[in-house]
């Protein structure tokens, strides 16, 4: 199974515990069978600072690939990234599971998903993964 990892980047204050949970997210799919994309690591090795017409490309090229979208969302903060690549999904046709830290309302990604997994700690997340992949197949 494809899977396309979308997150919220560019307002996220502490980029590295962000890039650190999105590795750890990609570990746990792939340690089940799956192969991952995520936008920042595979498109700018970790050093994009800004949308530009080309993440547009990249993000409908790659969703285009990917059977499943997963939807990391740890914070309120808006993503009109993440909303993107949410109605890209959708409208391809993919599943989209959401990855949603307690206490977050979800909006506007909730609406989206096939599947959401609800976690407290990134720990408990990485856990959850394999019984959801389950779920989609």
């Amino acid at each position: 199974m494809n899977i396309y990892i979308g997150y919220k980047y560019r307002h996220n204050k502490d980029k590295n515990a962000l890039k650190n949970s999105l590795m750890k997210i990609s570990e746990a799919l792939s340690s089940n069978g799956c192969s991952t994309f995520i936008l920042e690591r595979d498109t700018y090795n970790w050093c994009h600072d800004h949308s530009t017409p080309r993440s547009i490309v990249s993000i409908f090229k790659n969703m285009r690939k990917a059977d499943t979208f997963f939807a990391f969302v740890d914070t309120e903060v808006h993503s009109t990234g993440l909303l993107i690549e949410s109605i890209a999904a959708r409208l391809l046709g993919k599943k989209v599971v959401l990855a949603l830290r307690k206490g977050l309302n979800g909006l506007p990604f909730k609406p989206f998903a096939h599947h959401v997994i609800e976690y407290e700690t990134p720990e408990e997340l990485y856990t959850a993964i394999p019984s959801s992949l389950k779920s989609l197949r």
